[in-house]
């Protein structure tokens, strides 16, 4: 697998593969029971941090976008607009 930086045009898609793949998270599940609804939530709750760490931290992406990471340095947090 080939990753490199996330581009802006790559956080749609990174937004909805982190909220699919934790759309079965035992602690998201408690926290956002309504099945139906906990994707497109996380789906916007991962739209939305996408802003703050590629402002603060460093994004990464799979080439085929199916797997990405996001990081920001203790030094770096809370974040700041």
């Amino acid at each position: 697998m080939r990753v490199r930086p996330a581009t802006p045009d790559d956080h749609g898609r990174i937004a909805a593969t982190l909220a699919a793949a934790f759309a079965t998270d035992p602690p998201l599940s408690f926290l956002i029971p309504d099945e139906r609804r906990r994707e497109a939530l996380l789906r916007r709750h991962f739209s939305a941090s996408l802003r703050l760490y590629a402002g603060s931290g460093a994004i990464w992406v799979a080439e085929d976008r199916t797997a990405a990471a996001l990081w920001v340095a203790p030094e770096r947090y809370p974040f700041r607009l």
